[in-house]
C-alpha cells in the first residue's frame, strides 16, 4: 500500500502534446483515400461496410484514391437433404493495392448461413461478412499502417 502511494504521486512529463498528435493524425488520415470496387454487391451493403471501416480510421473513400480495394463476393445456394432451412455458402476476396498497383493487403474469408428462405439466408450471410470485416479486415488495415511507422 505504501509503495502504491509513492508511485501514484510520480508525475511524468512528456515533450509532446497528446491533443496535438490527435489533431495531426486526423489531418493526415483525411489525406489517405481509398476507392472500392466489389463485384456481386448489388445493394452495396458490403461496400458500405468497408467504407464505414475506413471512415472509422479517418480515411476518405472517393474515386481518385491513393489506394484501391478490388474484390468479389459470391453467394451460392447449398442443397442440404432433409433440412427445412435454406443454406447459402459465401466467399469474399479483397485486394488492397497502392496507386502503383502494388498489392499491399489481401483478405479472404468464407462461410455458410441458413434461414427459412434463400433471401433470408443471404441476408444472414451479408451480416456474417460484415462481422468478419469488422473483426478481421480492420485489423489488417491497422497492421499495414502500423508497419509503416516502424
Amino acid at each position: 500500500m505504501f509503495q502504491h502511494r509513492i508511485i501514484s504521486n510520480i508525475k511524468i512529463e512528456t515533450k509532446y502534446n497528446y491533443e496535438e498528435i490527435l489533431n495531426l493524425s486526423s489531418i493526415v488520415a483525411k489525406k489517405i483515400s481509398f476507392s472500392i470496387f466489389l463485384e456481386n454487391d448489388g445493394e452495396k451493403k458490403i461496400t458500405n461496410k468497408i467504407a464505414s471501416i475506413l471512415n472509422s480510421f479517418g480515411f476518405v473513400v472517393n474515386e481518385n484514391a491513393i489506394f484501391s480495394i478490388n474484390g468479389k463476393v459470391d453467394f451460392n445456394e447449398i442443397e442440404v437433404q432433409q433440412k427445412q432451412e435454406k443454406f447459402v455458402r459465401w466467399n469474399i476476396l479483397l485486394n488492397v493495392s497502392d496507386n502503383k498497383n502494388n498489392s499491399i493487403i489481401n483478405f479472404s474469408d468464407k462461410g455458410r448461413d441458413a434461414h427459412l428462405t434463400i433471401d433470408e439466408a443471404k441476408e444472414r450471410a451479408i451480416k456474417s461478412i460484415e462481422k468478419k470485416l469488422e473483426t478481421n479486415f480492420d485489423k489488417k488495415i491497422s497492421a499495414f499502417f502500423e508497419s509503416l511507422v516502424k
